[in-house]
């Protein structure tokens, strides 16, 4: 049913004005000061404009380090109008090492300005930087410190013993994209510090930081320094924009974020997301294209903080809002980047139909892609998919409740670094990303009760998929060295359970689309497929069973532990809508939380916290999802969550 749409939208869409409206994006974002990013939404809001999007917007948000989104505190705003660091001693190397004109990414984000007329000091390498013993024999007072690790984790530590500064030559090595911090010696890493370090921060490749290294063994080296900056109270925004639908009562939504200094992390998404509304509404006004049922929304914020801050503001858009595409890195020279494109599921907690439509998406695309049609650097789009992750999908987030497919090409050798630049976005790429986007967009913005009925088959078949997979999984298992039979075997009884409840969930996710009154027949339609996948984990189970030496029926459930028996009696109902920072805890606690979360809370623990499932009942979901749950564990977070009113507590029943 999408290939007419596929092949409209694959003659319509251009990876080349994507690349440019990145290459433009990034001019702005590349300077990470609030000033670029305000210029940078100002672009958008433009673009939106003159492509013809409805109802644009330019939402402003406080950056005043004080306002509170969710669990988000909004960071205080920063612009940089001069830094250099340079070598003034020895003489006979005197050199620049850093300058903000020629490469932003040389002053971290947040740096204090220096005294007027610069500042000049030796510079002392020391091993780390992040703790007290580090400086052990070493006086750095009134020096500069040159670390290997992220300033932002040296500043406080390195202040308090007196530095008047910092110099990082931190490369994270990102195996595979990245083995070494020398795989790309002339990077610089994309660095922050806090504000109230007040201390000016700079940034050196690995190869300027091996150099000023090797000049600081053969005798002191001075550098001279000078910032002109400014931590303020000003605004972050987010842009928005759509595409009317006949039903207002109806939203799909395209969200990539802005404000971040590389041309794929993440321009890319961002000038992706623009296109893709490009041809929607262009094919639209041509006739080519009918209006859609629901309105199609593009949403621009900060990644995170201002969609957390959306998502607050604007309840009644989110509520309406049926599905989500996020599209994150999505413009990759997949070769030269050592990535490939993934696409996210939502987490299990919030099961959507959407995630086998984009699995049968992809799949529908390599197949037409296994050689490229147009001019690229590429064999092949290199596609696979993934659980869910975070970034903006966190909408997906049951509390807020917006199924959110994420995409995003991973890993990247030049990710959140000076060298994620426009040449590495390949618009053949970018275009193939982008119409699939389209296309799946279109296809669920105008779905009725045929297109409803056909994403319920699509789903029941990769539900019965996913069955047949876990039971072959266990049999596969038990031909291994020391398999045990009976953890097998319960591990199956439970994988199938938890499959089950999710696809079927999934499947009646699709009844969402349509208006209650236009619900019924679909509805029959569901529930029989629903049927269909209940008898096929029966019969995928009964195989496994059999083929693990086991009777096709399960035995009784075994008696609950007196742990698990007020595990069951204990249900909880979070309090803060979106991803938790606590960045509001006091130290004590912080040290407290380290230790809970060092002993391993399963990622998507809290989804499950929705005010109707037992402790005992999340604790075996995360089990089956991330293949880990300790219960004690998880007893001692939840106490710690509720202690610190980020749950409350429903229902408290003593089954002992």
């Amino acid at each position: 049913m999408i290939q007419p749409l596929y092949e409209l939208f694959g003659r319509e869409v251009s990876g080349h004005n994507a690349k440019r409206m990145a290459t433009d994006i990034t001019r702005q974002d590349h300077t990470c000061s609030f000033e670029g990013f305000s210029k940078t939404a100002r672009y958008c809001e433009q673009v939106m404009k003159e492509i013809g999007l409805s109802e644009v917007e330019r939402l402003r948000f406080p950056a005043d380090g004080r306002t509170v989104y969710g669990d988000h505190r909004m960071s205080k705003a920063w612009d940089a109008a001069f830094a250099e660091l340079r070598i003034v001693e020895p003489r006979d190397r005197e050199r620049v090492l850093c300058s903000y004109l020629d490469e932003p990414l040389s002053l971290a984000m947040y740096s204090a300005p220096t005294p007027k007329g610069g500042l000049t000091a030796e510079v002392v390498a020391v091993e780390g930087g992040s703790k007290e013993e580090d400086y052990r024999g070493i006086d750095v007072r009134g020096k500069f410190v040159l670390t290997g690790l992220h300033a932002g984790g040296v500043a406080g530590v390195a202040g308090r013993r007196g530095a008047v500064g910092v110099v990082s030559d931190h490369m994270p090595a990102f195996p595979p994209a990245r083995d070494t911090a020398f795989d790309l010696p002339e990077g610089r890493v994309w660095q922050r510090v806090r504000p109230e370090d007040r201390r000016p921060a700079f940034v050196l490749s690995p190869k300027l930081g091996h150099q000023v290294r090797e000049m600081i063994r053969r005798g002191p080296v001075r550098l001279r320094a000078e910032v002109r900056s400014r931590t303020y109270d000003g605004e972050i925004c987010a842009v928005t924009g759509v595409i009317p639908g006949r039903r207002r009562d109806q939203e799909f939504l395209i969200v990539s974020h802005l404000f971040e200094p590389g041309a794929n992390d993440n321009a890319s998404g961002a000038a992706c997301s623009l296109e893709v509304a490009r041809c929607i509404r262009h094919l639209i006004a041509t006739g080519r294209l009918p209006r859609p049922e629901r309105t199609i929304r593009v949403l621009l914020p900060q990644e995170v903080y201002t969609t957390v801050a959306f998502a607050q503001t604007r309840r009644e858009t989110i509520r309406r809002t049926v599905a989500a595409l996020n599209p994150d890195m999505v413009g990759e020279d997949q070769a030269l980047c050592r990535s490939a494109m993934i696409y996210q599921r939502t987490p299990d907690a919030c099961p959507s139909f959407m995630n086998h439509f984009m699995e049968w998406a992809f799949g529908f695309v390599a197949d037409r892609f296994v050689r490229p049609e147009t001019a690229t650097k590429e064999p092949y789009y290199h596609a696979f998919d993934a659980d869910y992750w975070g970034n903006d999908c966190f909408l997906s987030d049951p509390v807020i409740g917006v199924p959110t497919l994420g995409f995003i090409d991973w890993p990247d050798r030049f990710y959140h670094t000076s060298l994620d630049v426009p040449d590495h976005i390949d618009p053949a790429s970018i275009g193939r990303f982008g119409v699939i986007c389209a296309s799946m967009a279109a296809f669920v913005a105008s779905a009725g009760p045929r297109e409803a009925r056909w994403l319920a088959e699509v789903a029941a078949f990769g539900a019965e998929r996913d069955l047949a997979r876990a039971a072959q999984d266990a049999v596969t298992r038990s031909y291994g060295a020391g398999a045990d039979a009976e953890a097998l075997l319960s591990g199956l009884a439970g994988r199938i359970d938890y499959l089950l409840d999710r696809e079927e969930a999934a499947l009646r996710s699709v009844l969402n689309l349509l208006p209650k009154g236009a619900q019924a027949g679909v509805r029959s339609h569901v529930e029989g497929l629903a049927e269909t996948v209940k008898g096929a984990a029966q019969r995928h189970e009964a195989h496994a069973r059999r083929a693990l030496g086991a009777d096709a029926t399960r035995p009784s459930p075994k008696r609950l532990s007196a742990p698990e028996r007020r595990a069951a009696g204990l249900v909880l109902r979070r309090t803060i809508q979106g991803p938790l920072t606590f960045q509001g805890l006091r130290p004590v606690a912080q040290r407290q939380l380290t230790a809970i979360r060092r002993k391993g809370i399963p990622k998507n623990f809290l989804f499950w916290m929705d005010g109707r499932r037992s402790l005992i009942d999340i604790q075996r979901k995360c089990e089956v999802e991330s293949g880990r749950a300790d219960l004690k564990t998880l007893m001692a977070f939840a106490a710690f969550l509720e202690k610190h009113r980020y749950v409350e507590r429903v229902r408290s029943i003593n089954k002992e």
